[in-house]
């Protein structure tokens, strides 16, 4: 009898474990997410640094910019809470200015990735065989190609454009995230072809 009853248990304890295939991904993801302490946890974090990074113009105590010889090396106080650097500029500053540029920097590189990666995953999930390996040899291809490389290249081109090597680093960054995203993608499609979302 508890045999029988321990074998329901653990039946009914993988069947929540599963997603059902009634609900889309986006839901189960979801569901994990309110359920996960330690995901919530970081998108306080991300949510934080987010917020201070766009609110720098008010939150910043002093001008990153502004030279003082005088205060160079400080430790940190109240005065400068992170401390100065070589010149006197204010280390929190230039954190809160500076993280604008890495925010921004993310956002390209992501959006290069989700541009690249999921047509390309859903075309080769979906048609597979010739088409499968032409697109992840030529996503090889791309990663083979070396960033200080790409980075000179648009120097070259832009001549006297000093942001050019500024995008540089965000492409190189996309290639690489985009044959991730790419296999994502082509595995959730080949899944989606063998099993069909049953609606009601």
């Amino acid at each position: 009898m508890r045999s029988s009853t321990r074998a329901s248990d653990s039946t009914d304890a993988a069947a929540a474990l599963q997603p059902s295939r009634s609900r889309s991904a986006w839901w189960d993801a979801l569901a994990r997410l309110r359920r996960s302490r330690g995901a919530w946890v970081g998108v306080v974090i991300l949510g934080l640094i987010v917020l201070s990074v766009l609110g720098a113009g008010v939150l910043s105590p002093q001008d990153p910019l502004a030279v003082d010889a005088n205060d160079h090396f400080l430790p940190p106080g109240p005065k400068h809470l992170f401390g100065t650097d070589i010149l006197g500029r204010d280390i929190l500053s230039r954190v809160l200015f500076g993280g604008r540029l890495s925010l921004v920097t993310g956002l390209i590189s992501v959006s290069f990735a989700l541009l690249l990666g999921v047509p390309m995953g859903v075309l080769s999930g979906f048609y597979g065989g010739v088409t499968d390996r032409l697109i992840m040899r030529a996503v090889d291809l791309m990663l083979t190609f070396p960033g200080i490389l790409l980075a000179i290249a648009l120097m070259l081109a832009a001549c006297d454009k000093p942001a050019i090597p500024k995008i540089a680093a965000p492409q190189r960054e996309a290639l690489e995230k985009a044959k991730g995203v790419d296999q994502v993608v082509q595995q959730n499609t080949e899944e989606s072809e063998e099993n069909p979302v049953q609606t009601a």
